[in-house]
């Protein structure tokens, strides 16, 4: 069996790792200031020529990654949950599923979309690359570059929590042709007030999902499972009120208390569901019941934004948020 050359080392200095960055991040910055015309001359500069890469016998594109910089942004699993996409995705996984996220499963393209993670069409998801205009301002006196956290990427995540700002999605778009899309933070183009954001009121309820979303990875990696605990909270009361069958299925909403259950979520939904990766999320009653049953049933699949929407709801109905 023929085995794939192994790569050569990418010439001249590698950045580091500026604190809380993405890697999507790290190599927009190397492209920004190599001045490449191209984003894909650097996709090349750190992952090798496509022809080079040779992605066979179990090779990944994180693989070639290491050749090319001898390990010295660290482990290819160290990088993937922390410093892409996955670290939210994480704790939303099943644990058949946790073990099967390698960087195998996942092609160059998948994984080189920004902000760079996990394949996006099998979770249902758009990434808004976004980012914080204090942060960019207070990056210019400190690292003396500006760069995308990633925990403004999370879904759900629209405020900065470091700077109660909003988050800006960036208006510098990729020409048509162009494969690859590598830009750094700059305050021009973080230029449109996202709309769910201009109320005072909606803001600082997205300032509370987002704190939410961020103390879900933070409990995950701390070896909790924040989102079954919840799920089994909302079930055991849910249970105790004989509000669920003998299959852990939601009774129907013209049962009393499961309607008056039903109509709080259905109420919830609004505040949330302009924000892109909620706008699926219709608010109608039928819809909202099938969201709550399926969401107390552990074998019925939720994609990641449905499953946080609703986890958020059961927390935010316990504090009063």
């Amino acid at each position: 069996m023929k085995m794939a050359t192994k790569l050569p080392p990418m010439p001249g200095l590698l950045l580091d790792w500026f604190p809380g960055e993405s890697l999507y991040s790290l190599i927009a910055r190397e492209h920004s200031i190599s001045g490449r015309k191209k984003a894909v001359a650097t996709i090349n500069h750190f992952f090798g020529m496509a022809k080079e890469r040779g992605l066979k016998d179990g090779r990944t594109e994180m693989d070639c990654l290491m050749e090319r910089t001898e390990g010295a942004l660290g482990p290819i699993d160290k990088i993937l949950k922390e410093r892409t996409i996955l670290r939210y995705y994480r704790p939303f996984l099943r644990q058949r599923e946790r073990r099967l996220v390698h960087p195998g499963k996942f092609g160059g393209v998948d994984m080189l979309k920004f902000p760079l993670g996990l394949h996006t069409g099998r979770y249902l998801m758009l990434y808004p690359l976004k980012g914080c205009r204090a942060c960019v301002e207070e990056d210019r006196t400190t690292t003396g570059m500006p760069y995308w956290r990633l925990e403004h990427q999370y879904p759900g995540v629209w405020v900065c929590l470091k700077h109660d700002q909003p988050l800006f999605r960036t208006t510098a778009l990729p020409a048509a042709s162009d494969r690859f899309h590598l830009v750094t933070p700059n305050v021009a183009d973080l230029s449109e007030m996202p709309g769910h954001l201009r109320d005072p009121g909606r803001f600082q309820k997205f300032r509370c999902l987002a704190e939410f979303v961020v103390s879900i990875t933070t409990q995950f990696e701390a070896g909790l499972d924040p989102m079954e605990d919840i799920r089994k909270r909302f079930y055991t009361f849910a249970d105790s009120s004989g509000l669920v069958t003998g299959t852990s299925k939601l009774r129907g909403y013209h049962h009393s208390k499961v309607g008056a259950i039903s109509r709080r979520f259905e109420h919830f939904m609004p505040t949330f569901n302009d924000a892109p990766e909620f706008g699926a999320m219709f608010p109608t009653l039928h819809i909202a019941h099938n969201y709550v049953s399926r969401y107390l049933n552990a074998e019925s699949r939720l994609y990641p934004n449905e499953h946080l929407f609703l986890a958020a709801w059961v927390e935010f109905e316990r504090i009063g948020a």
